[in-house]
């Protein structure tokens, strides 16, 4: 018996065919004995990368009298999912014609006719690992195969706010206010005749955005304001901190400080530059010595933080469907490849070098809802109907109808998600469930993705699906599936959304009684050495 191995499984072969066989960038392992690629380099952490593929060739088999009995080259079955291997058998009546090499089957069943003679071909593939992407120590340095992209443009993160809880990012806090116009969000509101003050008698305070999630900052900007003449502040303090729960308590690391500045008009915003790389989750400023020192109030008109471009290590090279055996390709200076077939290439340099999260196969990526966020995803939609129908109902895992849908007003609008990080997306399920006799259920609509929306209005988007002219039957519940050609997740994005632009007629509002997006048909593995 001889055995071999994929990244997560090992076969034994029902058949005796020996080992000596013809190698092609392949050997055998002989303090394992499996068959393996040839390693050419090893990854920054020592361990081996193997050559992009090779194959093994037994040697002519004679079954005898015996041929027409045997059915499979596995005497166990063949787990199902990406595999690091394929085994091919041709066969031969006389030794000498021989047929084409025809895969076996999923169970590992010869597909091959039944004849006296008979060879097996093991087909191995390395790859890029599915949860680290391992790059070879030549590699390290950039070359003529790897080239470094923009993955997103800096940006000042914190959306136009129209209160302190508006965005879906985080809020909006400060010490203190000198009334309702003067609250902490009017920093934040991109309005330069509004501003933020502290309550009289108080001529120091601070403002500051706490985030739901940590994020790091390259620079921040500050603003005067119309109206706010001699409060504005003139000394402040750029404060950071990783554990407050309100922007108040907890430990706060000073960023920057700036003293005895002036202002020579009242419109004026400031963009300063700090050294930062590490990730908080709230940032401040405290606020001193208004213009006038007799003030006895401080404020400032506008304030925002600047996270920095986001860069990612890509290959130069362009994968498509049934890619053809590339004869130009040199494995020196090559990113480690991912295990799969070559007819199951798919633009890998869509693909980040670093590491990713487990997703496992076909599994509602949203979960159940119980408000419009939590510490994974946030909600997104255009205006909703009426109290008691959030654009979360959707997601609250009860396809039903009532305050268990989402209704939103008019016949055009949109409903989405936005997650912490990028995420593979199989196909997407609407439910029914008769509101207003389906009436209120969208007709068409579009699916977009976007890796940069903040509020699922801005940043780019790109179409993933179009449907139109669905119909819904009148007293009818239930589900209806949309797939999406993403069968191994290969493409992600951080937010999804539907917009629709009709429903069946009713005027009012449109329905989504539930909406579930389901992770692609595959099971991620662990990465380990292709045997």
């Amino acid at each position: 018996m001889a055995t071999i191995g994929g990244n997560t499984e090992k076969k034994e072969i029902g058949l005796s065919i020996g080992v000596s066989g013809t190698h092609d960038k392949t050997k055998i392992n002989k303090d394992i004995g499996y068959l393996e690629l040839v390693n050419i380099d090893v990854d920054g952490q020592g361990k081996p990368i193997y050559v992009e593929q090779g194959s093994w060739t037994s040697d002519v088999i004679d079954l005898g009298d015996n041929f027409q009995a045997f059915e499979k080259v596995f005497t166990d079955s063949i787990s199902t999912g990406v595999s690091s291997f394929a085994v091919l058998t041709r066969v031969s009546s006389n030794n000498y014609e021989w047929s084409d090499w025809t895969p076996i089957a999923e169970d590992g069943t010869i597909q091959s006719n039944t004849k006296q003679y008979i060879q097996v071909r093991i087909d191995l593939f390395a790859g890029f690992v599915t949860d680290v992407f391992l790059i070879a120590n030549s590699d390290f340095e950039k070359n003529k195969f790897v080239i470094e992209k923009t993955l997103s443009d800096g940006m000042y993160i914190v959306p136009t706010l129209t209160s302190n809880t508006s965005s879906p990012l985080g809020l909006a806090f400060s010490s203190s206010n000198a009334g309702a116009g003067y609250l902490a969000w009017k920093a934040f509101d991109g309005v330069n005749t509004s501003y933020m003050r502290t309550a009289v008698g108080q001529k120091t305070g601070f403002v500051g955005f706490l985030f739901n999630n940590p994020i790091s900052i390259t620079k921040y900007s500050i603003g005067n304001a119309q109206g706010l003449a001699n409060t504005m502040a003139t000394s402040w303090i750029l404060q950071a901190s990783e554990d407050t729960t309100d922007g108040i308590n907890g430990q706060w690391l000073d960023l920057d400080t700036k003293t005895k500045q002036t202002w020579t008009t009242t419109e004026t915003i400031r963009e300063i530059p700090i050294s930062n790389t590490k990730k908080f989750k709230a940032f401040r400023v405290l606020l001193s010595d208004p213009i006038v020192t007799s003030d006895t109030t401080v404020g400032i008109g506008s304030v925002n933080f600047f996270t920095p471009v986001k860069t990612v290590l890509q290959l130069k090279r362009d994968y498509n469907y049934d890619m053809v055996v590339d004869e130009s390709w040199t494995e020196i200076g090559s990113l480690h490849r991912k295990s799969i077939t070559r007819n199951e290439w798919l633009k890998i340099d869509r693909l980040d070098v670093k590491s990713k999260e487990v997703i496992p196969a076909n599994t509602n990526l949203v979960g159940v809802m119980y408000a419009n966020s939590n510490d994974r995803v946030s909600i997104v939609s255009s205006t909703i109907y009426s109290a008691g129908y959030d654009a979360y109902k959707a997601f609250n895992g009860v396809n039903g109808a009532g305050t268990n849908s989402a209704l939103l007003t008019g016949t055009s609008g949109f409903i989405g998600v936005i997650f912490n990080n990028k995420r593979p997306l199989g196909k997407y399920r609407i439910g029914y469930a008769n509101i207003q006799s389906n009436n209120a259920v969208p007709k068409s609509w579009v699916l977009y993705g976007s890796n940069d929306t903040t509020d699922g209005v801005n940043g780019a988007w790109t179409e993933i699906d179009k449907v139109e002219n669905q119909t819904w039957a009148d007293g009818a519940t239930g589900f209806r599936d949309f797939d999406i050609e993403n069968k191994y997740g290969l493409v992600q994005y951080k937010a999804y959304k539907i917009a629709h632009s009709s429903n069946q007629g009713y005027v009012t509002y449109t329905a989504y009684s539930e909406i579930e997006f389901i992770s692609p048909s595959y099971n991620t593995v662990e990465s380990e050495e292709v045997k």
